[in-house]
């Protein structure tokens, strides 16, 4: 599970990299501080997976879960950090 939602997340920075890159009209540049970003908070989105998932065995359910919550990890971090403050 903890795999697929990093494929998730590394998803997620490649395809802000080349929706930046349709409107720049540039090359494909990705910073390997972008892939590393996710890896880092990585910890706080796998704690919201896990609590919804479980630790049940995999089927398609929570493999696409897995990889869809690693995708949108910014929100998902975002929410956990105002809830922390508030």
């Amino acid at each position: 599970m903890y795999i697929l939602m990093i494929l998730g997340m590394e998803l997620s920075v490649l395809n802000k990299a080349i929706e930046k890159r349709k409107n720049i009209g540039s090359t494909l540049k990705i910073d390997k501080w972008n892939l590393l970003r996710p890896l880092l908070l990585s910890w706080i989105t796998y704690g919201v997976l896990n609590s919804q998932i479980g630790d049940g065995s995999l089927n398609v359910a929570s493999v696409i879960l897995s990889i869809q919550t690693g995708f949108v990890w910014e929100t998902v971090v975002g929410r956990v950090l105002k809830e922390a403050e508030g």
